[in-house]
């Protein structure tokens, strides 16, 4: 760790501290340390001690970035800044840092490893009162228990969602979380799960789906993504 007082001492507050983070997860994608061993360093306390609520957007926003051209990249600094928030105790840093991580790792995931992710995202999220964080970790297992044909599982999820409070929010969140699981596949095979929970009705003279939705609505339905 010696070589970390010179990296920081040099440092004014404008910059950050995000980059000790940053060139940790460089020497694993160069193979020059383990993610295992870069994460014992992030969790050492003269790195800790200086990462701000700041520094953690920036790292939020370098995962963002690099994430479409270098995903390697992007997963390492993802599973640091994860690891960082929970050593650091920051409840929505914790929160958004799992969110990004569980959007990086494969969809195939045999370890469990993004519904253990999600879980302890919404769990503190619930704790610490934050609503969207909470909609967003239940909207990401109600996709999962879709995708799994657990139709059941995901309409219970998609009620607790629906139930978090945070009406400032309310409209554009639940649109874009309900466009999700509306076209899904499996989701999108249960007439009934659609009818329920979307508004989706059938016509019956077509055969087509038809949802009537307010403009800002039907935007957020278009656009399908979570911030």
């Amino acid at each position: 760790m010696s070589k970390l007082s010179g990296w920081f001492g040099g440092r004014g507050r404008s910059d950050g501290n995000a980059t000790v983070v940053m060139q940790f997860a460089h020497e694993v994608v160069e193979r020059r340390r383990s993610i295992q061993g870069a994460i014992n360093e992030v969790r050492h306390p003269s790195v800790l001690d200086v990462l701000s609520d700041e520094d953690f957007r920036i790292l939020g926003d370098a995962i963002d970035q690099a994430a479409p051209n270098n995903l390697e990249f992007a997963l390492a600094l993802a599973r640091l800044t994860h690891a960082a928030a929970r050593a650091k105790g920051f409840d929505r840093q914790i929160v958004d840092a799992a969110l990004r991580l569980d959007a990086l790792l494969p969809a195939d995931d045999n370890s469990r490893e993004r519904e253990t992710l999600l879980r302890d995202a919404y769990a503190i999220a619930r704790r610490s009162g934050y609503a969207r964080g909470g909609r967003v970790s239940l909207a990401r297992l109600g996709e999962r228990a879709a995708a799994a044909n657990d139709l059941e599982r995901a309409r219970k999820l998609l009620q607790q969602q629906l139930e978090i409070s945070d009406e400032a929010s309310d409209g554009i969140d639940k649109s874009i979380r309900l466009c999700f699981w509306a076209t899904s596949s499996a989701a999108r095979g249960s007439r009934s799960f659609l009818r329920s929970f979307t508004g989706v009705r059938s016509d019956r003279r077509s055969g087509s789906t038809i949802r009537r939705v307010s403009p800002k609505r039907s935007l957020a339905r278009s656009s399908c993504s979570i911030q």
